[in-house]
């Protein structure tokens, strides 16, 4: 009943002009939703996870992504004239039928999702912890799951992130740092500046940082690991996203993914490159 699961990837920098200046889009995949997890929210079954918001300013002048999974094809019941003639009903789509639970498709690709908030930040003494009324949290987290993705690096640890402040994150990258791992971190400027982040921390311990020096942002929240993995959603690098905020990871070795997010970060990195930007600031 069910296709093979496909999946493609659109991480891809910003348009760089109004529609009909310079604009590819008719050769991109559609640019829907943040996250949807409803089956029936976007067209076509698809699924997306990103760092992207459904804007003008994000499409056409930050720097986002939008990962898809293609869902099997469905049928859909028609809208009535009333619903189409009424601007103020916003009707979500619905089965012509109820639809069987989809089968997942066997797959030898490492894959997880994460969703915050978290009930509290990690207890540092975990389950050891003889503190009565503790507030931290003792059991496995969304947050403990993702600082061991990041813990297990052998080789590089490949940042694109909005914002940092998170320190037990950025604790995690300067002890990959220590232990030998090429960390690399792309950021956004004005964020950078922001109260508690954690940027100056990781130049101290020798992990080298660049930005965007842009009037919009570096939107994207994922990090590549190895090469081999890749970890992007809405979540921010920061203690209010990990307490407070919904937000979601998608954590997933499907070599594909990895590659096109890795081809992004490469690509940013080699943009924001102080020292091609004082070449073309000299050329002007």
């Amino acid at each position: 009943q069910y296709q093979q699961q496909q999946q493609y990837n659109n991480a891809y920098p910003p348009l760089g002009g109004a529609p009909g200046e310079n604009d590819d889009r008719a050769s991109r995949p559609p640019m829907n939703y943040a996250a949807a997890a409803h089956p029936y929210a976007l067209p076509n079954g698809n699924n997306s996870a990103a760092a992207t918001n459904t804007a003008y300013n994000n499409s056409y002048n930050n720097n986002n992504n939008a990962n898809f999974q293609q869902q099997p094809q469905q049928q859909y019941s028609t809208p009535t004239q009333q619903e189409l003639n009424t601007t103020s009903i916003i009707r979500p789509a619905v089965p012509s039928q109820p639809l069987p639970i989809p089968q997942f498709v066997p797959s030898t690709d490492y894959f997880d999702c994460l969703f915050f908030p978290d009930p509290g930040m990690p207890c540092r003494n975990g389950a050891n912890c003889r503190r009565q009324n503790c507030e931290y949290a003792h059991k496995e987290t969304s947050l403990t799951k993702f600082l061991a993705q990041l813990r297990a690096a052998k080789k590089s640890l490949d940042v694109c992130v909005f914002t940092i402040t998170c320190n037990e994150i950025a604790s995690e990258l300067v002890d990959a740092k220590k232990r030998g791992v090429l960390v690399r971190v792309i950021t956004d400027d004005e964020q950078s500046l922001s109260e508690g982040s954690d940027i100056e921390t990781l130049r101290n311990a020798g992990i080298e940082v660049r930005m965007d020096k842009s009037k919009f942002h570096m939107h994207n929240k994922f990090v590549v690991i190895d090469n081999k993995m890749l970890i992007n959603g809405s979540f921010n690098w920061t203690r209010s996203a990990v307490l407070n905020n919904r937000e979601n990871v998608i954590i997933t070795s499907q070599p594909m993914l990895v590659a096109r997010f890795a081809e992004q970060h490469a690509m940013l990195w080699a943009h924001y490159d102080p020292t091609r930007r004082q070449v073309m600031e000299s050329l002007i």
